[in-house]
């Protein structure tokens, strides 16, 4: 029985009744609190003992409750009161679709214009995972504002949407009291309305979102027509034409309607749901792009698509990139055929606020729909992951993705991947939420599979590693090559088999549970593929060629897309992303970074040559001379020489030297290089800086990274990759065998060790304590340990004398702590200064970033270049158009 007007449930009084279906009734009622009208929908007390209909209606108020869309019924409130469970929705005023087709054909502006709005609407639900099921002309509400897409009762997670039927009994006959747009069947048969089900609805299989896009064909077909697509005198009849007849031609009933419109209706109604519209953005786009042509009934078929997800990102444009009269001009060539159509090229700034200066920074990732670009950008020096709907060009920033890094997409676009510095996480599009994957130390890449395999690089030097995406059965990847220096994997389509970059030699493929790798490109780094094309960077010049990623087969002359890619330190990474036939974005010219003086105030000095790409920064003994990695915006990266006194530079090691330390003296400096010709996975050399010959200090299995060489120059400290676990510091004697050997060889992180001017101490970084901390412990015997960062800290210094030490805190503050060493460590109180956080580059966190002089009243800092941050992503569509055939 209807419920009485003035009854109440809850906070809302009850009006009158405005409508019942089979899921439900609907009353307009009062919210006394907000003195508003609203729509409340119960459950009716029938169905109240029955299971089924309860979960059907808690799966309305899920559904509705994660959408908001202004062509979507806004759900208010959820309830129960006495046994009645009831939904609060917005009160729309106006009549339903199904009601204003008692009256005929529409125009076709206004189908248009619906059309539009509704595909909008369900693009949205789709990408939150959910898929409506029960779309129908009854479930649309015509108002002033707009269409609305309201009644989610048949709804359900885009996961798991299993249609299943109790019998086929009933389909003989229309069952009793069922009208066409009762929005549900009699207890018994398919769930969803007969005229309006998907072929896959009425054979009980699994629905999903092209289930809609069907449901949506026949929508825009009536509305065009005045006719149903389908029609049967039973349910049996009926459910055998959407099966296995097409309806007649849009254009044979209404010969005003364009052909385009024919033509896209008819994609959607295609009995297999492979040969409908993959999703409702790519839909809305066509759409959109009939109304923009005017509607006219003999217009030209517009030139296949090149780009999925081409007209989001039109939509993108217009949301505020370009103007209108740019905006016209490329609308006016997506009209041209794919034989002429020509690339276009479109620049996208990083998020309000924020630059992509820091390592890191600028780090993207398109969906693999077209649909959302993930983006990594700092704000005031915190890193973040951000979101940009290229639909809608909005912009935001995801909630629990501090200090992310690496971002990767699930292949169905709903999950996305990342690094955060100690996990693997994943956040869910639909709703945002953030869980942990796995722990990771430093993690360099991951790829996210289609059976739910991540691949991952979850620290520096431990290679490559496999994992459910929930956690479970992390296991080695086994390969053929170096395994510590393999990273940045990316499945290919058929998940299967992957590519990865071997660090300083290039880029592989191979498959999961096979040893081999094959040498793709030399010298290449950060594959990716797209639509029958390998891109990848070498020699800082993105290239594309034609690649068979079942075989591995490169095929043809590679394309170069553009130059001046930025590289990061034999990383492999560069700063690009193309989607499964969408635009190519990528950012050029990466970090750059200026070598700036400063005094302790934070006042600026000075620079030191000119900006490029630097890492650790070694003032020599004697303060005339200063060493520092550098040239990777060339592609060629190598120790440089600068001369303080007459500003200028040499190139010192042979390229790919890192690492390099001054001797006591200043006469000779240490490096990690290779050895010509030879199988050592280690080579440090020791090297007259005035132009002397290189002796081999060390060639054998590990890798090690130089730290400092101690004062006596007797030892020189390394960080040893320690299978996996992450680094500890190791010392190589200076004479003697050179053998190397553990100084504390611990299952936690440890980097940056530093001796003390005397000798007996070492400073040193740990994150035992779950976050990076400088601790300070004897030398040689490693006995006592004293920490002395109070926020968090890295690369810590020693000045001259030993009396203060200098550390990044986590929050890029320069700080300063007093030291008194003796029998025992005595620290003091952590200064911070410059008076604010430190402009250093980050551009790998680490090595030295910073060097300080003697006295201790100078700092030389490896700062960001003041316009690397400012360099725009550049999104090029149709790219097909630059590369050979």
């Amino acid at each position: 029985m209807p419920l009485e007007p003035g009854t109440r449930l809850g906070p809302y009084e009850i009006l009158s009744l405005l409508g019942a279906g089979g899921m439900g009734e609907v009353y307009r009622a009062k919210d006394t609190r907000l003195g508003r009208d609203v729509a409340v929908k119960i459950l009716p007390a029938h169905f109240a003992d029955r299971p089924e209909a309860l979960q059907r209606f808690e799966r309305e108020a899920r559904a509705v409750s994660t959408l908001t869309h202004p062509n979507i019924c806004a759900l208010y409130d959820v309830g129960s009161q006495d046994g009645v469970e009831y939904l609060v929705m917005e009160c729309l005023e106006g009549e339903t679709l199904a009601k204003r087709l008692e009256h005929g054909p529409m125009p076709i502006e206004q189908v248009l214009r619906i059309g539009v709005g509704i595909a909008d609407a369900l693009d949205r639900a789709h990408r939150n995972g959910i898929v409506h099921r029960d779309l129908k002309p009854g479930n649309v509400m015509l108002t002033k504002s707009g269409a609305k897409l309201l009644d989610f009762g048949l709804a359900k997670s885009a996961t798991n949407a299993v249609i299943t039927t109790e019998t086929m009994a009933t389909l003989s006959q229309i069952p009793p009291g069922m009208k066409s747009d009762d929005p549900l069947t009699a207890r018994g048969t398919i769930l969803g309305t007969f005229q309006y089900m998907s072929p896959e609805q009425a054979e009980g299989k699994e629905a999903d979102a092209r289930s809609d896009i069907f449901s949506f064909g026949a929508m825009m077909y009536e509305m065009a027509t005045g006719q149903r697509a389908f029609a049967g005198k039973s349910a049996a009849s009926l459910i055998a034409a959407i099966l296995e007849r097409e309806p007649p031609p849009i254009s044979t009933l209404q010969p005003l309607a364009p052909a385009n419109l024919d033509r896209v209706v008819k994609k959607c109604l295609a009995k297999d749901p492979d040969d409908r519209w993959q999703n409702a953005g790519d839909l809305c786009g066509e759409l959109k792009w009939i109304g923009e042509s005017g509607s006219q009934a003999n217009g030209a078929v517009p030139a296949a698509r090149t780009q999925k997800g081409f007209m989001q990102t039109l939509g993108w444009v217009a949301a505020g990139l370009l103007g209108v009269a740019v905006l016209a001009l490329l609308f006016a060539k997506v009209r041209t055929t794919t034989e002429n159509a020509k690339a276009m090229t479109l620049s996208v700034e990083a998020p309000n606020g924020a630059d992509l200066s820091v390592y890191g920074d600028g780090m993207l990732a398109i969906a693999p729909d077209g649909h959302n670009l993930a983006i990594v950008a700092s704000v005031k020096g915190q890193r973040w992951l951000w979101m940009r709907d290229l639909y809608t060009g909005e912009m935001e920033k995801l909630q629990g993705t501090t200090d992310a890094t690496f971002p990767f997409w699930s292949p169905d676009s709903r999950f996305l991947g990342f690094f955060d510095g100690s996990n693997l996480k994943a956040l869910t599009v639909a709703g945002g939420s953030v869980r942990t994957i796995v722990p990771v130390t430093q993690g360099r890449g991951g790829s996210w599979g289609k059976d739910g395999t991540i691949l991952l690089a979850p620290n520096i030097d431990s290679g490559l590693y496999q994992v459910s995406a929930d956690g479970r059965e992390m296991k080695p990847v086994e390969l053929s090559v170096a395994r510590s220096d393999t990273r940045l994997p990316t499945f290919l389509p058929d998940g299967k088999h992957f590519l990865f970059v071997l660090r300083g030699d290039g880029l592989y493929g191979a498959m999961l549970g096979e040893k081999d790798a094959k040498l793709l490109v030399k010298g290449a780094g950060s594959g990716s593929y797209s639509n029958g094309y390998l891109f990848y960077v070498r020699e800082g010049t993105l290239s594309a060629q034609r690649f068979d990623p079942e075989k591995l087969g490169l095929s043809g002359e590679a394309s170069a897309v553009t130059s001046g890619m930025g590289n990061y330190y034999r990383r492999g990474y560069h700063v690009f992303t193309v989607s499964d036939n969408g635009p190519l974005l990528f950012r050029k010219g990466g970090v750059l970074a200026q070598l700036t003086w400063f005094d302790r105030s934070g006042k600026k000095l000075g620079t030191v040559g000119p900006a490029d790409q630097f890492t650790q920064i070694e003032i020599s003994p004697n303060e005339k001379r200063l060493l520092a990695e550098r040239g990777t915006v060339s592609g060629d990266p190598r120790v440089w020489m600068f001369d303080l006194e007459h500003d200028s530079e040499t190139a010192f090691g042979d390229t790919g030297t890192l690492y390099p330390v001054w001797s006591p003296d200043g006469k000779k400096a240490a490096l990690m290089g290779q050895v010509s010709g030879g199988s050592a996975t280690a080579a440090m050399f020791m090297k007259d800086v005035n132009g002397g010959g290189a002796e081999l200090l060390y060639g054998g299995e590990g890798e090690f990274d130089i730290d400092d060489w101690s004062r006596d120059g007797k030892y020189i400290m390394t960080e040893h990759a320690g299978g996996g676990v992450g680094s500890n510091l190791w010392v190589f004697p200076v004479e003697g065998d050179h053998k190397p050997y553990p100084y504390l060889k611990v299952p936690y992180y440890m980097s940056h060790g530093r001796f003390s001017p005397d000798g007996k101490w070492v400073a040193y970084v740990s994150d035992e304590s779950g976050q990076p901390q400088v601790y300070v412990a004897s030398f040689p015997a490693g006995h006592g340990k004293w920490q002395i960062s109070n926020r968090g800290g890295d690369q810590p210094m020693w000045r001259w004398d030993g009396k203060e030490l200098y550390y990044l805190a986590l929050d890029r503050t320069l700080t300063a702590v007093a030291m008194k060493t003796g029998a025992t460590v005595e620290a003091g109180t952590p200064v911070g200064l410059f008076g604010t956080t430190v402009p250093y580059s980050g551009m790998t966190d680490y090595r030295n970033n910073y060097a300080p002089t003697h006295d201790g009243q100078k700092f030389l800092v490896n700062t960001l270049d003041e316009r690397a941050g400012q360099k725009p992503y550049t999104v090029i569509l149709n790219w097909q158009a630059l590369v050979a055939h």
